[in-house]
């Protein structure tokens, strides 16, 4: 097994777990979720933080509104003594994304293959056309990097 296989295997276990975490953060942002959970002031995470109150407060809005870095939410998390866990999961597992997009590729392929061929009066059948793109779409999937390059060239 290739070692982008592999390490496609070992990603999908991770997400396919974390797809089973519902991604809805509370209405507010887990800042302002959790500091309520802790009865934490806002005043004694914005001394935490170093912020003014207001400081504190534009934070928790920033973060439920989508508007803050990473480091600024790491920082706000070690303050409530939480960890900041971030991650990017594929809507689909990533074999899935290769077969889809080697398959459009290879669709798209065989079929200018085949024009060209029928206009040169080399007619291929619908079978011989199948078998030639689930072959192309095997050898793309061998080679994920062939998928990504000839996407460009579309």
């Amino acid at each position: 097994m290739r070692n982008s296989a592999l390490q496609r295997k070992q990603l999908e276990i991770v997400f396919s777990r974390l797809r089973q975490i519902e991604n809805s953060p509370p209405p507010k942002g887990w800042l302002h979720a959790i500091r309520h959970a802790l009865e934490m002031p806002l005043k004694t995470m914005a001394k935490k933080l170093g912020y003014s109150i207001q400081g504190a407060k534009d934070l928790e809005m920033r973060e439920a509104n989508g508007n803050v870095t990473l480091n600024t939410l790491r920082e706000a998390a070690e303050a409530m003594d939480c960890s900041m866990i971030y991650f990017i999961v594929p809507k689909k597992p990533l074999d899935a994304t290769l077969d889809s997009v080697a398959r459009m590729l290879a669709d798209k392929t065989t079929k200018e293959i085949s024009n060209s061929m029928a206009l040169e009066g080399q007619q291929t059948t619908l079978l011989e056309q199948k078998e030639a793109r689930n072959i192309l779409v095997d050898k793309l999937k061998n080679d994920p990097k062939k998928i990504w390059r000839g996407l460009h060239e579309i």
